[in-house]
């Protein structure tokens, strides 16, 4: 399973090849669970600071960013922010990706990742 989640964090470059104009839209997801990460330089300020400076440097639109405080990454059913935005993609809102700072701040379960990472690839969205 985790040779099929590294494939598809490798094959973003397809989908961002198929946007020849314009911006792409891209949806923005920042999460810290501890203070522990807030101090470590994970805190949710310094993360969507991060965020909107690639989609700026990088001609996205950043069309909403979500986000979980407080939240443990362990789960994602105890995430309200992650899953609204799962839930907008799977309805088929149209965006050409999903920016995290870092993929634990996309979760930690192996499973509910590799899980989200699936909803991803098939609406076609790059992480």
């Amino acid at each position: 399973m985790i040779f099929e989640c590294l494939d598809f964090l490798m094959s973003k470059q397809t989908v961002v090849g198929t946007k020849k104009q314009g911006k792409l839209k891209t949806f923005g997801y920042i999460h810290a669970s501890t203070s522990m990460q807030v101090e470590g330089g994970y805190s949710l300020d310094v993360q969507l600071n991060r965020i909107k400076r690639h989609a700026k440097d990088n001609n996205m639109t950043l069309v909403e960013i979500f986000r979980d405080e407080d939240k443990s990454g362990k789960n994602i059913n105890v995430r309200p922010g992650f899953k609204r935005m799962l839930n907008k993609i799977r309805d088929g809102q149209k965006v050409d990706h999903v920016l995290v700072t870092r993929l634990s701040r996309f979760g930690c379960n192996p499973s509910d990742v590799l899980q989200a990472l699936r909803v991803l690839k098939s609406h076609r969205v790059a992480l």
